[in-house]
């Protein structure tokens, strides 16, 4: 019978011999609904954090940045825009350009001009220099539309409650599955530990218990992130 509870890790995991002890023998897959809840909570700091620094852009940059926004249209796949070309829309920090819009073909490819965002009559290009990666996205399926600076600003305003109920449950997921593959590969190496000491223990079992031997990583990590 289980001695310890879910909550019980957050601090034994630790430190006490016995809640290891019971995690072997007693939980079972209750140690994969332990981890899922752990991190779930883990999460919940740093979203507050996210969405804190996501407010103070929308409050202080975002406004500068959407005032240099044209009135965009898109039909047939082609992009116009009321301004002349090429345009660019600068960091308000910095002054640096963070996107330029040209459909005069003057800037045919993003690499002339090393721009995060380059935006052409037919097509979006991004690019990353820590990656050097570039992709590109074309208008061809993209449905006649204007885009003008209150449509901007309204998807900024609804994308503080999309970070809350897309973004978490996102991320959740996504770290709780890298810490199965986690649980999983410390299991395998748990299970060598086995062979040579001559213990008696299962691969679940050992699974486990590397589950909640990652709990303080995870506690400290959360605490550090935060800070």
């Amino acid at each position: 019978m289980k001695k310890y509870s879910l909550f019980h890790p957050y601090v034994m995991s630790f430190f006490s011999k016995d809640l290891y002890q019971d995690v072997g023998k007693n939980w079972g897959g209750i140690a994969a609904l332990y981890l899922l809840l752990l991190i779930a909570i883990s999460w919940i700091p740093n979203m507050f954090l996210i969405k804190s620094n996501f407010d103070s852009f929308t409050r202080e940059q975002a406004p500068i940045i959407i005032d240099q926004v044209p009135t965009i249209k898109i039909n047939d796949g082609m992009l116009s825009i009321d301004k002349p070309v090429p345009y660019t829309i600068k960091d308000p920090d910095t002054g640096k350009p963070i996107m330029i819009i040209d459909t005069s073909g003057q800037y045919a490819d993003i690499e002339q001009v090393k721009v995060p965002i380059l935006v052409t009559q037919d097509k979006v290009m991004t690019y990353q220099p820590k990656k050097n990666e570039i992709r590109t996205y074309t208008f061809e399926n993209v449905p006649n539309m204007t885009i003008n600076k209150d449509d901007v600003s309204s998807v900024l305003t609804k994308a503080k409650w999309w970070m809350l109920l897309v973004v978490y449950p996102f991320l959740v997921l996504t770290t709780f599955l890298y810490r199965i593959i986690q649980g999983l590969i410390y299991g395998a190496l748990g299970m060598i530990f086995v062979k040579i000491l001559g213990l008696n223990l299962t691969f679940q079992q050992s699974m486990r218990l590397a589950i909640i031997a990652v709990t303080p990583a995870i506690i400290l990590a959360t605490i550090f992130d935060f800070f």
